[in-house]
């Protein structure tokens, strides 16, 4: 059992010594022995069993268990109280049932107790606990008797409140106002005081506590069994069927801590069937190392810790911050004079010492004062560290953007020089097309060879039958390998797969013949008819030519030829121009994604949501860029470079196109291509700043006033998602320092509540409301002797010495905090 976290506790559990029972003291002691449960009380009806605890808490000693003596009684109100508070009781209801509870120490104390009270002389006359039991069932005690003989007696008392009879509510209905203020004032004016009944049933009917009487009430759930083991057939409970979770030591002085805060200490199963401290496997278990006395002499300490909220005080100078940097050994070395940073091991729960600590958040001391003096929140080193994997994941994004980037200019680089290659004198003159067509025929000459065709048709013929051969040979082979008997054990597969074969052997066989049948027609083609074919050619060529010579056609040609180069040279402007336009579209796409590489980070805080944006800024627009390498010319976007290529011939018009400071000493047109291009690079891929902005709900932290500014980043470190990563522990120096009193008690205590049952938590701090308030499970006090020694010794906040210390320390001592204490001269309600 692990004294530093929520124990499994069934504090309503009747034994073999209750009337009400019927399992023998055997089984009952071997049912709670082999249970899961941490803690139990034994709550018989009227009576204590001191040798059933005795010998429980023997084998209990054995496995870690822990018992409670404790008895559930009849009680009902003297007739004298119901007249002073003018109370109402039920008609139908005469009594309630109460527990009391003590430690396993006491049970002797109250054993005595209850014999006084009932006064009948059973348990001093020999008779077994269980008719003891039976003979009180009827027996009802009053309140008013119980307390006055439990003054000596440190107890819990608890009366019950859920089902429809025997419970306070029910003796004491809620409809009557002086029956509600009489129970208000019996649980407020009892620290010790709670409610069995559960989370469900009594939140509602209880709730106003904390709103008018500024004390959370506990609410308790245990099973109040009748069967030792679970059955399914049956609707009687079984032990530890319903059980409640309290984070205390198994003591009693502890449960009055546990008790003073329930909403961190106490959840109920209904509320959290498993540990409601979620990191039990996951938490720095303890941390050793060498403080130095600086005359050589070394002192070894080792402390351990819980897994939930682990609080750091004392005195200015007694090493407090020297003992955040030994748990994160950021900064250590600051200290060498004061501990051996070689002699620092972790131990992580269930694992081996080791000199490197498990992974943390520390936000360290002065951190949120720099906010304040400078506002500067994103050197903050926590928040660095915080952004370290998105940042990389956006300059990685960024730098692939701007590679891609990159490749586009060079494409476009490459096409304006290869557009200059072409029309290395500029475009072509496009005169041509404002003239007319001129007059005459232009008929082209034919282009096909004037060859003796009966040849190649005679070589055809021979390939043909030359095929045919080499078809017949591969019909012979294939027809050598056939598979008839070979596999007698699959015949119809045999029978298949032949019957394939033949029918494509057949297929060659008809290919053969048909080449055969045209290589015999070709053999009959006679040369002879093709012989004019090369003289009718001659003779039309030269007639073509005669003709076209006496219709003037050359200035047709001319002119179509002129026609089509300028077509030509039309479309390869059109589409260069296109295709710059199209890159430049696809470089703001890509520029955008350069600033803004990754999503705005979400961050939940409880119900607010902060939101970082990673943004790299600094390189100009496209258009910006474009425009500075422009000189005096009105353009639209992507005209500069077309405009450029086409004014190559001309080179006063090309140079009063460009910015000349930026591509000084480029003269020719295809030189200040290659610069235009290599500012532009420059321009819009190589002065990316990354900056981070960060906003609380739609206000950027840039325009918050200093103080929010901190809150903001508290909030940010102390975010929802941090228990859902590997980070095992956070550490917090001083948070409080320059945080308002409203920051302190409105976020920072209850967000510390919250995570300590996720996410271990070490806090140092001077602030008693965040160590006592915050409910530090484990206190780390730091000392520093006269001579300068530091000492570091773990404690609680019930444990006298520690708890003397923190009066001192956070509370100018007990004097001082009793004498403020007195002059708020606190009311019930105000009254």
């Amino acid at each position: 059992m692990n004294l530093q976290t929520f124990k499994k506790c069934d504090m309503h559990v009747h034994s073999s010594s209750c009337f009400s029972r019927t399992f023998e003291e055997e089984e009952f002691v071997n049912a709670l022995v082999g249970s899961d449960l941490d803690v139990v009380a034994i709550t018989d009806h009227n009576v204590i069993d001191v040798k059933l605890l005795e010998r429980l808490h023997g084998e209990f000693a054995k496995c870690g268990k822990i018992v409670f003596a404790a008895v559930e009684l009849n009680l009902h109100l003297r007739d004298t109280t119901i007249e002073m508070y003018e109370l109402e009781p039920s008609k139908s209801s005469d009594y309630f049932h109460g527990i009391v509870w003590c430690s396993y120490e006491d049970r002797a104390k109250l054993q005595n107790v209850i014999s006084k009270l009932f006064n009948d002389g059973f348990e001093a006359g020999g008779v077994s606990c269980k008719d003891v039991s039976k003979r009180r069932e009827l027996s009802k005690v009053f309140l008013e008797d119980l307390q006055s003989d439990l003054v000596d007696v440190e107890h819990f008392f608890v009366p019950h409140v859920g089902g429809k009879d025997r419970n306070i509510d029910a003796y004491l209905p809620n409809g009557n106002g002086k029956n509600k203020q009489y129970k208000e004032r019996l649980y407020y004016y009892s620290n010790a005081m709670a409610v069995e009944g559960g989370s469900k049933s009594t939140s509602a009917r209880y709730s106003h506590f904390g709103k008018d009487f500024q004390k959370a009430l506990p609410r308790l759930l245990f099973s109040d069994p009748h069967l030792l083991v679970k059955d399914e057939t049956s609707k009687q409970r079984a032990i530890g069927e319903y059980y409640s979770w309290i984070d205390f030591d198994g003591d009693s002085d502890s449960l009055l801590l546990a008790f003073s805060d329930p909403d961190s200490r106490i959840s109920t199963s209904e509320i959290s069937p498993q540990n409601p401290q979620g990191n039990t496997d996951n938490f720095l278990e303890e941390v050793a190392f060498d403080l130095l006395d600086g005359e050589g002499g070394r002192c070894a300490t080792a402390l351990s810790f819980s897994p939930g909220y682990n609080g750091i005080i004392g005195s200015r100078g007694s090493g407090k911050s020297m003992f955040a940097r030994i748990l994160t050994r950021v900064g250590l070395s600051e200290y060498e004079a004061l501990v051996d940073p070689d002699s620092v091991k972790y131990k992580m729960r269930s694992g081996l010492p080791t000199s490197n600590p498990p992974k943390f958040l520390y936000l360290g001391q002065g951190e949120l004062e720099g906010i304040f003096r400078d506002g500067c929140y994103s050197e903050v080193p926590f928040l660095k560290q915080l952004l370290e994997p998105i940042v990389a994941e956006a300059r990685e994004s960024s730098e692939k953007a701007a590679q891609e980037l990159a490749g586009i200019l060079d494409a476009q680089k490459n096409l304006a020089l290869a557009f200059l290659d072409r029309y290395d004198t500029g475009p072509l003159s496009l005169d041509v097309l404002d003239n007319k067509e001129p007059a005459g025929t232009l008929i082209d000459m034919p282009v096909a060879r004037m060859v003796n065709a009966g040849d190649a048709i005679k070589d055809a013929g021979k390939a043909y039958e030359q095929a045919a051969e080499s078809i017949d040979a591969v019909v012979t082979t294939l027809e050598g390998k056939r598979l008839e008997g070979l596999y007698p054990e699959s015949s119809d597969l045999e029978t298949a797969f032949q019957s394939f074969a033949n029918a494509k052997i057949a297929v060659l066989k008809g290919v053969a013949e048909d080449l055969k049948e045209l290589g015999v027609l070709a053999d009959g083609v006679s040369k002879e008819w093709f012989a004019v074919r090369p003289e009718l050619g001659a003779r039309f060529n030269t007639h073509l030519t005669i003709c076209n010579r006496q219709q003037d056609s050359a200035a047709l040609a001319r002119y179509k030829r002129g026609c089509e180069n300028a077509r030509q040279c039309l479309e390869d402007l059109l589409l260069f121009r296109v295709l710059l336009r199209k890159g430049d579209d696809c470089v703001d796409l890509l520029q955008r994604e350069m600033a803004a590489p990754v999503a705005p980070q979400e961050i939940k805080v409880k119900y607010e949501t902060i939101r970082i944006k990673l943004e790299f800024q600094g390189a100009k627009a496209l258009s910006e860029a474009q425009d500075n390498l422009a000189k005096g010319v009105a353009r639209e976007k992507g005209d500069l470079v077309a405009r450029l290529c086409l004014c190559v011939a001309d080179e006063k018009r090309t140079k009063g196109l460009i910015n000349g400071q930026r591509v000084k000493g480029a003269t020719k047109a295809a030189q200040i291509i290659r610069k235009y291009f290599e500012c532009l690079r420059s321009d819009i891929c190589e002065k990316n700043e990354l900056v981070e902005s960060a906003f609380l709900g739609k206000k950027p932290l840039s325009e918050m006033s200093p103080g929010m500014r901190a809150d903001a980043l508290l909030k940010l470190f102390l975010q929802d998602n941090i228990v859902e990563g590997d980070t095992v522990f956070l550490v917090l120096d001083q948070p409080e320092d320059n945080l308002d009193t409203g920051t302190i008690g409105g976020f920072l205590i209850d967000r510390i509540k919250e995570m300590k049952v996720k996410i271990q938590l070490f806090v140092v701090s001077h602030s008693a409301p965040v160590v006592v308030n915050g409910d530090a499970r484990t206190v780390i006090v730091c000392r520093q002797s006269k001579e300068g020694a530091i000492s570091y010794e773990r404690g609680t906040i019930n444990g006298p010495d520690t708890k003397k210390t923190i009066a001192e320390v956070l509370d100018g001592g007990e004097e001082y905090l009793t004498m403020r204490f007195n002059k708020y001269n606190f009311k019930v309600g105000g009254k």
